[in-house]
């Protein structure tokens, strides 16, 4: 008798937790799926293709196939919209061999409208802030392949959200195992991914830093964490890295985005949880150079334009400098 009211006790405390927290996840989604459907309809696009979510390195992830199946059942249930089953616009993606995890190009955003009909894509990132995951999707024209309008929001990390995550930490830990049997793990390769600083509320993560004859690459995402805004990056000598012998590089060339620039500031609308690639150039590197010591990027809050006499104008207290230490060259 005394353990079947000790079962009861742990019962009441223990079942009631369990719902609160699956209420809390459903709440969430179905807060992300509102928003959606609330840019959906004031666009007035009636049929839409929802991909699966990744993390910001463009991996798919279980979450990102669970969140992707909560968002194509409520948007179906607001009898708002035609939406594509998931596995038939696989199956598409993998027959037109498109581009659709992590950042989506405008002309598979473009074909994809053209193949299934659909007006607009859902597409997003999961980043994981330890206590909590933070969703944000991106609603892609598929008239135009630009973002006409971004959703978001922030889920906590129950029981059932960590054992989707568990999964994935397993299977990503055997696939790292089954590839050290066929071959050694370029320790470099993996060390250079996980270069990520935070500053002004952006975050830049240094993707790879590659070499070749005279010049180094350094490729980034970087990812607004507050509002949309402008934000200028410095290409010349603002901006440089120095190698493991202390020779230093100024940027020759380089991209934000689909913008270009060479020896001058380029600036960038950048919105809020969309990332956003950048590509930096140094060219007349040492051929001895193995890594970079420090890598500064002059960055500017606004737009930065020419003057009447060609210079730039500029708010010395608006500058700021994003510095990225030991980063490997490939």
């Amino acid at each position: 008798m005394k353990k079947i009211f000790l079962s009861l006790i742990v019962l009441f405390f223990v079942i009631p937790s369990i719902l609160v927290s699956q209420s809390e996840m459903d709440k969430r989604v179905g807060d992300l799926s509102e928003q959606i459907s609330k840019e959906m309809s004031d666009v007035k696009k009636t049929t839409i293709a929802v991909v699966e979510f990744s993390d910001l390195d463009g991996n798919i992830t279980d979450f990102g196939k669970f969140l992707a199946e909560e968002l194509i059942t409520r948007l179906f249930q607001t009898k708002k919209f035609k939406v594509i089953e998931r596995q038939i616009l696989n199956k598409v993606i993998k027959e037109q061999k498109l581009s659709l995890s992590g950042l989506i190009d405008p002309t598979s955003a473009k074909q994809l409208g053209k193949v299934l009909g659909v007006g607009a894509i859902v597409s997003g990132t999961i980043t994981d802030l330890a206590n909590t995951l933070k969703v944000n999707a991106r609603l892609i024209s598929t008239e135009s392949g630009e973002v006409f309008s971004v959703a978001s929001t922030e889920i906590m990390k129950d029981e059932s959200v960590q054992k989707l995550i568990a999964k994935e930490n397993t299977e990503q830990k055997q696939m790292f195992e089954d590839k050290g049997k066929e071959k050694t793990i370029d320790t470099k390769t993996v060390k250079s991914s996980v270069q990520i600083v935070s500053i002004n509320s952006i975050t830049f993560e240094v993707k790879n830093c590659k070499k070749s004859v005279g010049s180094i690459t350094v490729d980034l995402v970087i990812t607004n964490n507050s509002d949309d805004r402008i934000v200028s990056f410095a290409f010349g000598s603002l901006s440089r890295v120095i190698d493991e012998n202390g020779n230093e590089y100024s940027v020759t060339s380089g991209l934000i985005g689909s913008k270009s620039g060479k020896g001058a500031w380029v600036s960038s609308s950048l919105v809020s949880g969309i990332p956003t690639r950048i590509k930096l150039n140094f060219d007349n590197v040492s051929a001895n150079a193995t890594s970079i010591n420090l890598l500064e990027i002059s960055c500017y809050e606004g737009a930065v334009k020419q003057g009447v006499l060609g210079g730039w104008s500029v708010i010395e207290n608006k500058i700021f400098k994003v510095q990225i230490k030991n980063i490997p060259i490939m």
